[in-house]
């Protein structure tokens, strides 16, 4: 009897760190709620050239860096009217993500161009678990972008 309880104890206590990430690799009950997520969308009626920078940094000094020399670039491709793209971070790999200028296209020619954001970092404007979106809005000299946190405008 109690060599069998001892091995029941011993069967809970390995799947409990198990599920609680003891193990590296092994934090599947928690994926997910600590990713950051960053959504592009082009909600312009014209293609897009989205220019979204970030850095896996939320200090200070790396923060000015990677704004002054542009940091690692989202492979977004270009978007057509309405189209949305996501990527998903783990916490953290994902420091400080912004807007470079952006390019609002009408047959290959470049009719906008949109501000740089301000970076956005973590700890500041945004937490493990968020969503950022990157809105991309109006036409020629109004094309510009909207940057939410959870539905919340940051810049």
């Amino acid at each position: 009897m109690k060599r069998e309880t001892t091995a029941t104890l011993g069967i809970i206590l390995l799947t409990g760190t198990l599920l609680i990430g003891g193990c590296p690799g092994s934090n599947f009950l928690f994926a997910g709620l600590t990713d950051v997520r960053v959504e592009i969308f082009n909600d312009t009626d014209f293609l897009i050239v989205p220019d979204i920078r970030f850095g896996d940094d939320d200090g200070d000094v790396t923060a000015f860096f990677t704004g002054l020399f542009g940091g690692d670039k989202l492979a977004t491709g270009s978007l057509n009217s309405g189209e949305f793209i996501e990527f998903t971070f783990a916490c953290d790999e994902l420091g400080l993500v912004f807007a470079k200028e952006s390019e609002q296209r009408l047959f290959n020619e470049v009719i906008g161009e949109s501000d740089q954001t301000d970076g956005i970092q973590r700890g500041e404007e945004f937490e493990c678990g968020d969503r950022i979106q990157f809105r991309f809005i109006g036409s020629f000299e109004d094309f510009d972008v909207l940057v939410t946190v959870n539905g919340r405008v940051v810049d």
